[in-house]
């Protein structure tokens, strides 16, 4: 849902209000997973999220990059959360296989 909104963003032109719109939109979702995310996580997260402030001269190409930074930390986030799943899956495999059934059996 996020990509095609970023899709719609870029091919319009934004007015005043729009950026406003779009800057407390940013910064509830920034908000939203912030609260959600261990300390190493929101800090990482709060050094690459600009802070944006409605009221403030935000240019259309600033409330893209920042949209595109934030899904793209997003994108990386998951990959990572998908790929220590896999490898938390490989280890049971291999555990199984060996005839240990977890830490400090085998």
């Amino acid at each position: 849902m996020i990509k095609h909104l970023l899709e719609e963003l870029h091919a319009m032109p934004l007015d005043g209000a729009a950026r406003d719109r779009l800057v407390r939109t940013h910064s509830r979702a920034v908000a939203e997973i912030e609260a959600e995310l261990p300390e190493d996580l929101r800090t990482e997260l709060d050094v690459i999220s600009p802070h944006l402030s409605v009221g403030t001269a935000v240019t259309d190409a600033e409330l893209r990059i920042a949209h595109a930074q934030l899904v793209g930390w997003l994108e990386g986030l998951f990959q990572g959360v998908q790929f220590a799943a896999m490898t938390g899956a490989g280890r049971r495999r291999q555990d199984q296989q060996h005839g240990t059934s977890g830490p400090g059996r085998g």
